[in-house]
């Protein structure tokens, strides 16, 4: 294929943090075509399939400000007129606002557009409030001019149809299992306890707290049943102020900064993982978490937020269980029953296993981003 495809994405690997960043790496990655990556500057190596074309005006999302964004927009702006239109496809992964932006420029110039699409930028557009709001959503209606959305979850895809209007093609590619993980749950236990694993970046959308106080109701009943939550973010200091208010140290601990290795032992020696994940009330949300998927490759029952991309992700009452995470009474009741059914755990466990080998094989997702880039 003699054709040249860009891909303008102000956050590239290194390093490979946040949910959206492992999508994208290995959608490119696993495409098998040669792609340019116009990026922020951190003097990264072309390979053999990326070029990266760095430069000082593009900015990351670690600590955007006004004055930088309006920068980049301009920068990439006039861009269009110069070098970016003579793509034969442009894929866009900015923000809302510069995916809008440019996607109504390369419009004009006949460009073949493919917009990387989240659930939790729609729904922060959809909920702001005031001019911020307005000029998100005016800047949203630019999806329309693309030719293709790509999105991780059917929830961002419903979004895009009956909240923004938006009718090109859309497609969901679910979130690949990122990097070499054991798909062999290790069911030998070292203890008579019964693990519970969360893993997440402490921020408020994971429910940590909402987590603990479920967890605390289960202590009730269940003395042998321990936590471990693996992060770290702006919440840590109110979660370990929640444990230590419940006297819960003995029973859960968090841990920082856990390698790759040591993260794949914790997944082995759970029987159960959660992710207690909603919306807040200005639209921050979780699209499809990676590390549902990691969890379901190691044969882990899984319980998650109903809000959300996590549909595509857990098979309600096969694969695991989505509940709202904020009914405590029902969340609690849920690990509960879990806890005390083997047999239910065991069979959620194969059916994740078979999951995510039949639907979130990377080389899979990546021969399907490349179809789609070739059929444009």
């Amino acid at each position: 294929m003699n054709k040249s495809v860009l891909l303008i994405s102000p956050d590239y690997p290194p390093p490979l943090v946040g949910g959206s960043l492992v999508y994208v790496d290995n959608l490119i990655s696993e495409s098998n075509l040669k792609i340019s990556v116009l990026t922020d500057q951190k003097n990264r190596l072309n390979t053999e399939k990326i070029k990266f074309i760095e430069h000082q005006s593009i900015t990351n999302s670690s600590n955007p400000n006004i004055l930088k964004l309006l920068t980049m927009y301009f920068f990439l702006s006039t861009l269009v007129f110069f070098k970016i239109r003579k793509y034969d496809v442009v894929i866009l992964n900015i923000s809302g606002i510069g995916n809008g932006i440019l996607s109504f420029l390369l419009y004009f110039f006949k460009s073949k557009v493919i917009i990387f699409a989240y659930a939790e930028e729609l729904t922060l557009a959809i909920r702001a409030k005031g001019i911020k709001g307005y000029i998100k959503r005016f800047f949203l209606k630019g999806y329309k001019m693309s030719n293709l959305c790509i999105s991780v979850s059917d929830f961002a895809k419903n979004i895009l149809i009956s909240k923004l209007g938006v009718h090109p093609e859309i497609r969901v590619i679910p979130t690949p299992l990122h990097g070499v993980k054991n798909t062999q749950k290790n069911i030998s236990k070292k203890s008579d306890f019964f693990e519970i694993l969360s893993v997440g970046r402490l921020i408020k959308r994971k429910g940590f707290d909402l987590l603990i106080d479920a967890f605390n109701q289960v202590l009730v009943s269940h003395r042998k049943v321990r936590l471990t939550i693996i992060g770290d973010g702006p919440e840590y200091d109110n979660i370990m102020k929640m444990i230590k208010s419940y006297d819960l140290e003995k029973n859960i601990k968090i841990l920082k900064n856990v390698s790759d290795n040591k993260l794949n032992d914790y997944y082995c020696s759970a029987d159960l993982f959660i992710l207690a994940n909603y919306m807040l009330d200005n639209g921050d949300c979780e699209g499809a978490p990676n590390v549902i998927v990691e969890a379901a490759s190691f044969g882990l029952p899984v319980i998650a937020g109903i809000e959300g991309g996590t549909s595509n992700v857990v098979d309600n009452n096969i694969t695991g269980i989505l509940l709202d995470p904020k009914d405590l009474f029902n969340f609690s009741n849920t690990i509960t029953k879990l806890i005390n059914d083997e047999k239910k755990l065991i069979k959620m466990g194969k059916e994740s296993i078979l999951k995510i080998k039949n639907f979130h094989s990377k080389e899979k997702a990546g021969r399907i981003f490349r179809d789609y880039i070739i059929n444009l």
